[in-house]
């Protein structure tokens, strides 16, 4: 078992294989001389999601595995249909910083599919910031980025 501790102080006791999925906390543990708890920058309630997911997470990614090819289990994308977006984009933040590389390609996944057909202002709602563009500014951003919004 590790101990790990969040950023508002709480500490999980995780099982060390479930652990050994992020990166960071196996390299923290095999690459230096480990005192628990590891001290992470993510709150409770995000890594509480993390470390359930932890428990059913049965993927085995290679170091160089190609994310066009990853094809996610329904149980898996299921799993955090009860999560708003805000949480969701929390624990797509968690993923990244702990290094654990399925769980960011599934929340990628899961945010992408939330995000098509959205205009910006439901974008902007959608990452909870406030919209204040203008149309010229708007119409700028769009022509330059309009590759985005392709099919290709």
């Amino acid at each position: 078992m590790i101990e790990v501790e969040t950023s508002d102080g709480r500490i999980f006791r995780v099982d060390t294989k479930q652990a050994y999925k992020s990166v960071l906390i196996k390299n923290v543990c095999t690459s230096t001389v480990c005192k628990y708890p590891i001290s992470l920058k993510v709150s409770s309630s995000t890594f509480e999601i993390i470390q359930k997911y932890m428990e059913i997470d049965t993927s085995q990614l290679s170091e160089d595995y190609n994310p066009l090819e990853i094809r996610f289990k329904p149980s898996d994308l299921n799993f955090f249909m009860e999560y708003d977006n805000k949480k969701l984009l929390d624990v797509c933040n968690g993923a990244n910083y702990l290094e654990y590389p399925y769980l960011l390609e599934l929340c990628c996944k899961i945010i992408s599919d939330k995000m098509k057909y959205k205009n910006t202002k439901e974008l902007a709602e959608f990452i909870g910031v406030e919209y204040n563009i203008t149309d010229e500014e708007l119409m700028r951003i769009e022509k330059e980025f309009e590759w985005i919004s392709s099919d290709e």
